[in-house]
């Protein structure tokens, strides 16, 4: 488990790049764009100094807790400032945890121009060249004694990111069941791919899927593999929703005459694959895109 902070100015791609991070390692993100939208402030038309302070405090807050129920964790803001990201830190280390600052440089020049063609496109919420520009004269890069990971122009977002933390081997657990045959189909709804089960696990990072398997010789019995990036993952996934883990196993009990677990699983690791060829795309300039998309 991890804290990454993202730095660098606006429009230079790092809630981009934070997105794609966050769906690779599993981790979770706090954005500190949706806690001003979350309270009604447009922060690229400026904000007052105090309503910053509640929303850096804010974020902090969903830090602590996030970082409780052992998640990595990703601050998707500019980090502009080292006492901003000294305080991020201070949290990390009360739990224990190393924190890397992953930095975007990005010309001005650049990120003005980004700016304008959003006006046009509205892919995003504006910012004013005014906020942007007050905001470079004021920006503190990281310092060599920070632990940072420089983020090269043109990158493409998914290689970075593959290339810079390498996926774990995943983990799976099997499970089997003995279901009686007035159960089987009320069995099938809770313990399938799309069923109650798989939601709830759905609400926690690094979740891949489930799988159901239906034994053909022997009726009534039943084999359940989740699939989790890490086991670090569905670690932080029974600690976070240990209560709602409790009530639905309570809920389904009287579906199964017996259950155990038959083991727990990790993926080998073969030969790398080759990278996939890069088309070449430009990061969409108002800083958002999906797979392929690149990090200039």
């Amino acid at each position: 488990m991890s804290l990454y902070l993202m730095c660098g100015m606006a429009f230079s791609g790092k809630s981009t790049l934070a997105g794609a991070l966050a769906r690779h390692l599993g981790a979770e993100v706090v954005s500190l764009d949706a806690i001003n939208d979350a309270r009604g402030l447009a922060g690229g038309l400026g904000i007052p100094e105090a309503e910053w302070a509640r929303t850096h405090h804010e974020a902090l807050g969903q830090l602590e807790g996030l970082l409780g129920t052992g998640s990595s964790v990703i601050i998707d803001d500019t980090n502009c400032f080292r006492f901003l990201r000294d305080a991020y830190r201070a949290v990390a280390d009360r739990h224990g945890l190393p924190t890397t600052v992953i930095y975007l440089d990005r010309p001005l020049e650049l990120l003005l121009a980004r700016i304008e063609e959003n006006e046009a496109t509205q892919a995003r919420p504006a910012i004013a060249a005014a906020v942007l520009t007050d905001l470079a004269l004021k920006f503190e890069p990281p310092g060599p004694d920070e632990q940072v990971l420089n983020v090269p122009p043109d990158a493409s977002v998914d290689e970075w990111v593959a290339r810079t933390f390498p996926a774990p081997a995943g983990f799976s657990y099997v499970w089997e069941f003995e279901v009686p045959p007035a159960h089987s189909a009320e069995f099938e709804r809770h313990y399938g791919p799309a069923g109650t089960w798989a939601r709830l696990f759905h609400q926690a990072a690094g979740y891949l899927g489930t799988l159901l398997l239906r034994d053909l010789t022997t009726p009534g019995r039943y084999l359940t593999v989740d699939r989790w990036r890490s086991e670090a993952a569905y670690r932080a996934f029974r600690q976070r929703f240990a209560q709602e883990y409790e009530d639905l196993d309570r809920r389904c009990e009287h579906l199964t005459t017996s259950e155990r677990q038959l083991g727990s699983f990790t993926e080998p690791r073969g030969p790398a694959a080759p990278p996939a060829e890069d088309s070449g795309a430009p990061l969409p300039e108002a800083g958002v895109g999906g797979p392929g998309a690149r990090l200039g």
